[in-house]
């Protein structure tokens, strides 16, 4: 018996040694050759770029970076031996994400200035336009150092890095009168700032314990980062009762004014419908005072603080801290310069007024009480008077060609695909007003870029126009008109009305769709979704614009891509604005411009190039 229990231990170490030596050891080693491909030191110009210890030293004093500009870095080095392609870059810093332009240049300007490198000689990054970037400069690989008394040979290095100390910069590194470095690089910036204090917080004060008040505040400011984050804004200042936030630096934006007012209004949504634990006193609301201002400013990080990225100065963050004190709880004022950029997505009311610093005309200000219609682009657009529309003849021409054969229900497709500012709104706007006074009904949805999270955003839009639905409409009314749409729609499931109020966040009781999954949740979606609009359809043709599809959400483009496949039997007209890069799912090859059959065609916008694409 001993004999046998002796033999078995045998066999079981056996087992494992061999397991060790067939699975685990490679497994181990490649691991180490991983961590010791990636734990580098490289070193340029001035500069050594540590990924062991993840920092980055010029003329040996450590240099601040965002996790994004050192992992760009990194990268850069790592593949210098090639053309690093934009959208390689973007899938690599936010992988799984859809990020414009914008981001990735940002951590590009950042990541030359903390090098010391300047847009014009690139000395170190080098923009290849129509490619992508490059790392140029000379670089000399230093692996770490072994830890003492451990064996084997040291590999040789070509020459020994600078002397390292401990110093963080605080001032101007004397290194070369090229650039200055980025720890003390200020920009003057055009911004929206968010002024936010709490309307009850010496109440609360005085009647919570301090530990109490402590742990509201912290989820107060929880709720606000979120929020802020959502619409890409920056958290710039804390104090005991509110806080600052940035729209449009340091991450730059064509509609800041609208993320701000959208910001606040979500936040003032969100602090209502929060329920601390313990409760409040019932006498006392957690209410807020929101003030919003869009003027320049001087922004940057400040001296000696390495846990701030930005500050902002200037006379618009302190008109935005006068206008928190002119609002009432729970609402959100605005300046007249905010309020010139979004008027036309607002519905407000003035106020009062405020006299700016030096100056002895009072300005008015305005209480925002929601948003009409969120648009795509630059904020106050529609605000502008617009220029002459010349040199779009030949793709307007198209469009009517397509919306001709489109009404004999031939189902058509059209891709707009330009970069920003090259007129695919414009485009559209000039489309929907010529078709003024035809039997033709024109709908619109928009795609933002902080809405990819959120699904159906452009398809809510679209459903709500075809139902009627106003925005002044409470639950009670738009729960009557979805029903209607689906009547007239000649749909008489059960499930029907629950599916579309979920869609447009109308509280439902949901037993009746509890029990589906959520893709039979979904397919059936997407089939009512198709029911409605092809019952609009069959009235009159119908034209769907769906704006800025680069920034659709996932849900929306499975809806896209089941709707062209419907299209072509129904007298639907899909247009569709994007920029280069993205392609939307589902679609066939571009038709040659002189086959005008029902299909799907793409067309350029630019300034000078032919509208096709080929």
């Amino acid at each position: 018996m001993k004999n046998m229990t002796v033999w078995w231990n045998f066999r079981v170490l056996l087992v494992l040694f061999s397991c060790y030596y067939r699975y685990l050891l490679p497994v181990l080693t490649c691991l180490n050759v991983w961590r010791e491909s990636w734990a580098m030191r490289y070193v340029f110009d001035d500069c050594t770029l540590d990924t062991e210890r993840y920092e980055l030293r010029r003329a040996s004093v450590r240099i601040p970076l965002r996790p994004k500009v050192f992992q760009l870095l990194a990268y850069l080095i790592t593949h210098r031996d090639r053309v690093i392609l934009k959208d390689e870059l973007i899938a690599h810093l936010w992988p799984n994400q859809f990020i414009g332009d914008t981001a990735l240049k940002s951590c590009i300007m950042t990541a030359r200035k903390a090098v010391g490198d300047a847009g014009r000689a690139q000395r170190i990054i080098q923009t290849l336009h129509g490619h992508g970037y490059r790392f140029v400069a000379d670089v000399i690989t230093d692996e770490p150092t072994p830890p003492a008394g451990s064996t084997g040979p040291v590999p040789s290095r070509v020459s020994a890095p600078p002397a390292l100390d401990n110093r963080v910069a605080t001032g101007p590194v004397a290194v070369t009168p090229l650039t200055t470095p980025w720890p003390l690089e200020r920009e003057h910036k055009q911004v929206t700032a968010l002024c936010c204090r709490l309307a009850h917080v010496a109440t609360l004060a005085t009647r919570l314990d301090p530990e109490v008040m402590h742990a509201l505040m912290q989820e107060v400011f929880a709720l606000a980062q979120a929020t802020m984050q959502h619409y890409e804004g920056t958290m710039t200042h804390y104090t005991g009762k509110g806080f600052m936030a940035l729209f449009g630096a340091p991450l730059a934006h064509e509609d800041h004014a609208r993320r701000a007012v959208l910001a606040a209004l979500e936040l003032q949504q969100r602090l209502g419908a929060h329920r601390p634990a313990p409760p409040l006193p019932p006498d006392v609301s957690l209410n807020a005072c929101l003030g919003v201002h869009t003027g320049p400013v001087v922004v940057g990080p400040l001296e000696g603080d390495t846990q701030r990225l930005y500050t902002a100065v200037g006379a618009t963050t302190h008109l935005a801290i006068r206008l928190q004190h002119l609002a009432a709880p729970g609402t959100v004022v605005l300046s007249d310069a905010t309020y010139r950029l979004v008027r036309h997505e607002v519905q407000s009311k003035a106020v009062g007024s405020l006299t700016l610093p030096g100056s002895t005309v009072p300005v008015a200000v305005y209480c925002v009480r929601g948003f009409i219609q969120r648009r795509a682009g630059v904020s106050g657009r529609g605000a502008r008077s617009l220029s002459r529309f010349v040199g779009r003849a030949q793709e307007l021409a198209i469009l009517h060609q397509r919306l001709a054969h489109a009404s004999q229900r031939q189902g058509q497709v059209v891709g707009i695909i330009g970069e920003p500012g090259m007129g695919k709104s414009r485009l559209l706007y000039e489309f929907a007003q010529s078709l003024s006074g035809r039997a033709v009904t024109y709908r619109e949805g928009h795609c933002f870029a902080y809405g990819r999270a959120t699904p159906y955003l452009p398809v809510r839009n679209l459903l709500r126009q075809s139902c009627g639905i106003l925005e002044a409409d409470g639950p009670e009314d738009i729960t009557r008109k979805v029903h209607e749409s689906i009547q007239k729609a000649g749909v008489t499931s059960a499930a029907a009305l629950p599916l579309l109020l979920q869609l447009l966040d109308v509280p439902i009781q949901a037993e009746r769709i509890d029990q589906i999954s959520p893709q039979a949740r979904r397919s059936r979606t997407f089939a009512l979704l198709w029911q409605v609009f092809l019952h609009d359809s069959r009235r009159q043709p119908l034209v769907v614009a769906v704006e800025n599809a680069h920034w659709m959400d996932a849900t929306s483009e499975e809806w896209l891509t089941t709707l062209v496949e419907r299209l072509p039997t129904a007298a639907m007209l899909l247009l569709v604005t994007y920029r280069p890069g993205y392609r939307p799912p589902g679609w066939s090859s571009p038709p040659s411009p002189r086959s005008h059959s029902h299909g799907s065609c793409r067309m350029r916008v630019s300034r000078w190039s032919s509208p096709w694409r080929r």
